[in-house]
């Protein structure tokens, strides 16, 4: 879950016109639907999260540090550059890929080197050492920061942190920096445009994709078959203390650990599914974000319930090493709150969800931990058959899903 303010400039637009259902908190009329003013979603419109809201998402997770205490959680943010950093990589290499020119004209005329900055030396040239510092062998990048990595690396990746100008000589390539810069630029377009890479951006696409409609899929069907469903979103991690003592291989093993008590712990009565999120930061380490879906007749405290799992995974789990955070205590601060109770009827609710789910699913498009191809980042509990024997009284109104689920 994101800020308000961060939401705002994340925001998805589900028509131009006005949507009386979200206005009023009502279903669509026919009316509505004749006039054109109601139009029901695709589910890939809630996957198509532009690549900055992204960086900034990931910025926002990989910046949290955590203390728990004996009854709360504190939290400070550690700012620092990653997201803007990976944001103008991945602008750079798409503005080197899409283009054919270089970052500088240089002609050289009587023994003397004339350099004339273009648009890319303007924009980039500068901030190549920034680019650098953010770089950790711990991480797999998206595939644009990668290829602008491995171009660095083919040249000399530490040597451009210092570089004080465009017309400074480089001894060991035996020209300027400009000229470098221009070396630079070259590699990255060959790269950009080879069918390998054109391939590898569809496969990891495809995948983010394939993760979202599957989990999306499964939310929707507890919903649908529930008239109400009560969502908690849990952050569970590890204490600063033992953070890089953890690896992605351990951490799965905790997951396990937990995942398999809940079958004898009351805790998790009436519980109908969990969605979970393997991703690693810059300073919580390792870590998981889990989306627990509750039957909202049987089970109503949210906060508390959460608050529950999170000191069961710090006290028992992994005693003296655990953390958490517990999102349903800051529904106030979330512009699209998909979590908390949820009726079938509420559309809105329901689209913030799918929101919700679209940015824990696509972030391992832009970067990841390095980790066994065995290590699974993603999951969800298997779906069970949909319940289509309802006891107590009929509901009043049915929330059409279909619109939601993709072919």
């Amino acid at each position: 879950m994101y800020s308000m303010a961060h939401q705002r400039r994340c925001s998805i637009s589900y028509d131009k016109r006005p949507h009386h259902d979200q206005q009023e908190g009502r279903k669509p009329l026919a009316s509505d639907v004749k006039e054109g003013c109601w139009k029901r979603p695709s589910l890939f419109q809630f996957h198509d999260v532009e690549p900055n809201c992204l960086y900034r998402a990931i910025d926002n997770d990989h910046n949290w540090d955590a203390l728990v205490e004996t009854d709360r959680s504190e939290y400070g943010v550690v700012q620092n550059e990653l997201e803007g950093t990976l944001k103008r990589i991945d602008n750079f290499v798409r503005a080197v890929g899409e283009c054919d020119k270089d970052g500088f004209e240089i002609n050289k005329k009587d023994g003397k080197i004339y350099v004339r900055e273009l648009t890319l030396g303007r924009d980039y040239f500068r901030l190549l050492g920034s680019f650098i510092e953010v770089y950790s062998d711990k991480l797999v990048y998206s595939p644009y920061v990668e290829l602008f990595f491995d171009a660095m690396k083919a040249i000399g990746l530490t040597r451009f942190d210092v570089l004080p100008g465009p017309r400074f000589y480089c001894p060991g390539e035996k020209m300027i920096a400009a000229e470098v810069f221009n070396v630079i630029i070259d590699k990255i377009r060959k790269a950009y445009r080879d069918e390998a890479f054109q391939r590898q951006l569809k496969s990891r696409s495809a995948n983010a994709k394939r993760n979202f409609a599957s989990n999306s899929k499964f939310a929707l069907r507890l919903i649908g078959d529930c008239s109400k469903v009560l969502v908690l979103r849990i952050d569970l991690y590890y204490t600063k203390a033992h953070t890089k003592g953890v690896t992605a291989e351990q951490a799965v093993k905790d997951r396990l650990h937990l995942f398999n008590n809940m079958r004898n712990n009351s805790l998790f009565n009436n519980s109908i599914g969990v969605i979970w999120k393997l991703e690693y930061g810059q300073h919580r380490g390792n870590h998981f974000h889990l989306m627990f879906f509750f039957n909202g007749q049987e089970r109503r405290s949210g906060d508390w319930l959460a608050d529950q799992i999170g000191k069961y995974w710090a006290e028992k789990i992994v005693p003296g090493k655990g953390a958490y955070h517990n999102c349903n205590r800051d529904k106030r601060q979330y512009w699209n709150c998909g979590i908390g109770m949820i009726l079938h009827t509420d559309s809105k609710k329901i689209r913030d969800l799918l929101t919700a789910i679209s940015y824990l699913t696509k972030k391992d498009q832009y970067v990841m931990a390095k980790r066994s191809k065995k290590c699974r980042t993603i999951g969800r509990s298997e779906m069970g058959p949909i319940n289509k024997k309802r006891v107590g009284r009929p509901r009043k109104s049915e929330l059409d899903l279909s619109g939601f689920v993709v072919p």
